[in-house]
Formats: structure tokens, sequence, C-alpha cells
């Protein structure tokens, strides 16, 4: 499974629905670090998470952590999860490329 086809795949928490992926952050050299994942609250925030916590469960990605675990955790920054920290964004990538294909 590809980094970019992670995106837009639904988040669930140990006790139920945490959001969906919204990105996935990389190193230089392409390896996949963090998932982005936007909660569906009307105010929804992007919680950053270590992708070696999560577990691909068919059609879904799993934290074991509870909704208000994730919905704690750090929340996306450019200075300290963007280029300047070493880290690229896949949906970035992604979308600069549909438009370099037009």
């Amino acid at each position: 499974m590809s980094d970019g086809s992670l995106i837009g795949m639904p988040v669930e928490a140990s006790d139920g629905d945490a959001g969906i992926v919204e990105d996935v952050l990389t190193t230089e050299d392409g390896t996949a670090k963090y998932l982005v994942v936007r909660n569906r609250g009307v105010f929804g925030s992007s919680a950053v998470l270590p992708l070696s916590s999560a577990a691909i469960k068919g059609a879904s990605i799993r934290f074991e952590m509870t909704r208000a675990e994730i919905k704690a955790a750090d929340k996306f920054d450019h200075s300290r999860y963007g280029e300047s920290a070493g880290l690229f964004s896949t949906a970035a990538k992604d979308y600069d490329r549909r438009v370099g294909d037009q």
C-alpha cells in the first residue's frame, strides 16, 4: 500500500471513530513517519500520530488509543512537522504531481 493511498482512510480509536487520514508525512528519502488525522467534529483539528503506532485493519487504520488521546495528541504545525523539520507532505506531492500532469 502506498503512502498516498492511506489518505482518506478512516481512522479508528480503541473506543470508536477518530476521523480520517488527511496526510502522510515522510522523510526526504520517502520513509513514512507520521499520519495527520483530521477528526470529524464541526471544529475539527488535525492530530499528528506516529505511523509506527498504527495498524491497517481492512479498509481502516486503527490506533490503540482512545478518541480523547488522539484529540489531545500534537496538532499539525509546519514548524514542527514541515520541511524545516525534514518532513514532507504526501498530499502536497500528490497534488503537485496531478497539477504537473495537466
